[in-house]
């Protein structure tokens, strides 16, 4: 009969408690670069794709959008592995249902970390591109109500 060794039940349990209070710190602070971006007044979609160092890691998506879930409108982070990849071209395909980055598994968590500055960066980039879009429309509707109500008709 096999011999149970005690030593790997109590290295379990300490290693289970280590893993959680990460697990928790981890989520703690994925919610807190997400609640960064979630107080920006001009709010926009942003997506990234990370591609890993080694080939046995497929890339993940991760977008910074409109939970569609939220009845309040909430933003977030929502992140996805691609499920096939062409490393030679660089495609990657994604048509697994993304999931919230704060509800995401914890291998999935720990790998989004790393997109997490690209992220950052591709919002910078699509709130640039949208106040370049903005400026003009903007103008142009002002000069449009600036004519109406020097006729009287605002």
């Amino acid at each position: 009969m096999a011999h149970f060794d005690e030593r790997i039940l109590n290295e379990i349990d300490e290693l289970g408690k280590q893993t959680g209070a990460l697990a928790d710190r981890l989520g703690t602070l994925i919610r807190n670069a997400e609640q960064h971006l979630q107080r920006l007044p001009g709010k926009v979609e942003a997506q990234y794709v990370h591609w890993f160092d080694n080939k046995k890691t497929p890339p993940i998506r991760i977008r910074f959008r409109r939970n569609p879930r939220s009845a309040s409108a909430s933003w977030g982070f929502f992140v996805e592995q691609a499920s096939s990849v062409n490393y030679i071209a660089k495609v990657a395909q994604f048509d697994v249902a993304e999931t919230s980055l704060v509800e995401a598994n914890l291998p999935l968590k720990v790998l989004a970390v790393e997109a997490i500055p690209g992220i950052f960066a591709a919002v910078r980039d699509a709130q640039r591109s949208m106040s370049e879009r903005l400026l003009p429309a903007v103008k142009s509707l002002e000069s449009m109500v600036y004519a109406l109500e020097t006729k009287g008709g605002v």
